[in-house]
Formats: C-alpha cells, structure tokens, sequence
C-alpha cells in the first residue's frame, strides 16, 4: 500500500508541475496585469464622475466633474457612489475574462 500511495504522490506532482509550467507557459507575467485599470463612469452632461479602478479591486481615483459640485450633497454622493461601484464591476468582469482566457489556453475545460 505504501508503493502505491508513494506512486500516487509522484504522479499528482509531477501532474501540478505540468499545470504549473502550462501556466507560466499560457502566461509568463502573472494571471492578470493587477497594474491595468479601468475607468467607472455615472451621471449624465456636466453632472458626472468617473472613478479608475485596478485590477486588484482598489480605487486608484476619483475625479468629479466641477458642476457636479454646485449640486446638493445627496447627488454627489450618489454619483460618485455610482461611478466606483461602476469601475469595480468593470474590473472584476476583466478580471473573470482574463482567468477565462488563461484556463482555455491552457486547456483546461471552461465554467458553466
């Protein structure tokens, strides 16, 4: 039993290594570039913001447009609120793409 189990512990290792050299192979700089952002946006005309969000889900910036700021404060709120909850749904759908382009280059079978 212990050949075996020590036959079967090879064989699951050298498996990982396989998966683990496809993946450096399929990607050799990580995953996902964390260092990309993407840009939220919310309101309409002069009333806008816009929010830059990476790829780690952190809020790099906030900008409002300065009309925005002539507004009451429950509109601000609600717009600036809008724009980052826009960029850290716009970044976690690029995250999810890029695991997906990964996984189908290393040939691994793809979520439902």
């Amino acid at each position: 039993m212990t050949d075996n189990f020590q036959a079967m512990m090879s064989d699951f290792l050298k498996s990982a290594q396989k998966m683990s050299d496809a993946f450096k192979q399929a990607n050799p700089q990580g995953a996902v570039d964390h260092a990309r952002t993407v840009e939220g946006k919310a309101g309409a005309g002069d009333l806008t913001a816009t929010a830059q969000v990476n790829l780690k889900l952190v809020v790099q910036s906030v900008k409002v447009n300065p009309a925005l700021l002539q507004q009451d404060s429950a509109m601000v709120e609600e717009i600036i609120t809008a724009a980052v909850n826009d960029g850290l749904a716009k970044a976690q759908q690029t995250v999810q793409q890029e695991m997906l382009k990964l996984t189908k280059n290393m040939g691994m079978p793809q979520g439902a």
